[in-house]
């Protein structure tokens, strides 16, 4: 339901970015494009990961999952700079915007964002790849809330630079929430120990169980 709700809203954005000259509603929709593809690899990792797996791999498919979540972190960098340069260009070249239909795609984007958010909630603790499905959702709502004030500022002051401005904020946004993913997905793939365990608590219990003389390799 997410990835269908996602695939129209961000054809609906895409045409009313290009119909109002909106680079925030531009980006809002290249944001909605990664979060198809998110969800779309998202759901591909789950099937994977639910595949019977032979013995040698002895932790199945899980870890498809993982990976989905780190090329989810990885595609968002380059799309969040491209839309900066573009937030560049367009701050130092300003060009006029259609604010009523620029805020009707905006409202449209932020109740579907909301919806979906909440369709992903129940599931997002529980491991990775549905969390970075999860976070793909709240920055993009984040980013209807931006949408929606450039627009409402544009249509009540004329002020055509709020669009930019708030297309480079979200673009900032985005690479703050890839940069935390992608270093999250990394520390699951490298087997770092997970930040709520203590290593050396783990080392002493185990050395206090009877027979246990030392614990020399702890995975």
């Amino acid at each position: 339901w997410v990835a269908v709700l996602t695939g129209v809203t961000m054809v609906a954005e895409f045409a009313g970015g290009i119909l109002t000259r909106s680079l925030s509603v531009l980006g809002d929709a290249v944001h909605m494009l990664t979060h198809f593809g998110s969800v779309g690899l998202s759901l591909l990792a789950v099937i994977i990961a639910t595949r019977p797996a032979p013995p040698d791999k002895t932790y199945r498919y899980w870890r498809a999952e993982v990976i989905a979540s780190l090329v989810n972190g990885l595609a968002l960098v380059p799309i969040a700079g491209y839309i900066l340069y573009e937030a560049w260009h367009r701050w130092r070249h300003p060009v006029a915007v259609d604010a009523l239909p620029m805020l009707a795609v905006a409202g449209i984007g932020l109740v579907v964002n909301l919806l979906c958010a909440a369709i992903l909630h129940r599931h997002h603790k529980h491991d990775l790849n549905m969390r970075a499905a999860f976070v793909h959702m709240l920055t993009a709502t984040a980013s209807s809330i931006g949408v929606l004030a450039a627009g409402l500022l544009i249509w009540l002051r004329g002020w055509n630079w709020t669009d930019p401005l708030i297309a480079a904020g979200i673009s900032i946004l985005v690479l703050l929430w890839a940069v935390g993913l992608i270093r999250e997905a990394v520390a699951v793939l490298l087997e770092s120990v997970p930040a709520h365990m203590d290593l050396e608590r783990i080392r002493t219990s185990k050395k206090g169980e009877p027979g246990v003389g030392d614990v020399l390799a702890l995975h």
